[in-house]
């Protein structure tokens, strides 16, 4: 079994102690974690840092905001000595195919549910999905797109700062990505978390 003693060397000086419990927490739930820590605290690094102990189950898929794609780029190029700047692919649109050779792929969500199929082609083992109060909707087709793809990876971190903006119903999605044999029926999650009241 992983232990922070198999973190390259980087990663297992570097990290803070409260990062390390949270590699501690993903490792002890088999790479299948919410990390909701506070906004600016390293749920980016502990997710690297995961990943790294789980190198069997790559190419990683990684969902985040347009915004970040390259900030993730940089950071798995700081964290990670082993990995080139090939061995990254950052999808740009929906024309790309996916290299055959890279050991993670970077799409933003709106671009992902555009290249569906051929994500779930590749077959992918291990996923990340930052920002992932973005799959908060049920009804969204982001939601419906992704949902499947992330719950059939071996391994999936979700990573929040946020995970509920407004109402727990909004919990269920990513509930239903890491556990999707207990959190099956969202009537079900609804009468017993969320306090639903009759209305016409």
């Amino acid at each position: 079994m992983n232990t922070i003693n198999d973190l390259p060397e980087k990663l297992k000086t570097q990290l803070y102690n409260f990062q390390k419990l949270g590699v501690d927490f993903g490792i002890s739930r088999k790479g299948r974690i919410l990390l909701a820590d506070e906004m600016g605290v390293g749920k980016t690094v502990q997710a690297i840092a995961i990943a790294s102990l789980y190198r069997d189950d790559w190419p990683v898929l990684i969902l985040c905001p347009c915004s970040v794609k390259y900030i993730w780029r940089d950071e798995l190029m700081y964290w990670l000595d082993s990995i080139k700047l090939s061995d990254i692919q950052i999808l740009r649109n929906g024309k790309q195919t996916l290299d055959s050779y890279a050991k993670f792929y970077i799409f933003s969500y709106d671009l992902a549910m555009r290249m569906e199929d051929k994500i779930i082609n590749k077959r992918f083992r291990f996923g990340i999905a930052d920002e992932a109060h973005y799959l908060k909707s049920r009804d969204a087709k982001r939601t419906k797109a992704m949902l499947p793809i992330l719950q059939s990876c071996k391994r999936v971190l979700l990573l929040s700062g946020t995970p509920i903006l407004a109402k727990p119903y909004e919990l269920f999605p990513l509930l239903t990505i890491l556990r999707p044999d207990i959190f099956i029926d969202f009537k079900a999650f609804g009468n017993r978390y969320c306090d639903p009241k009759k209305s016409n």
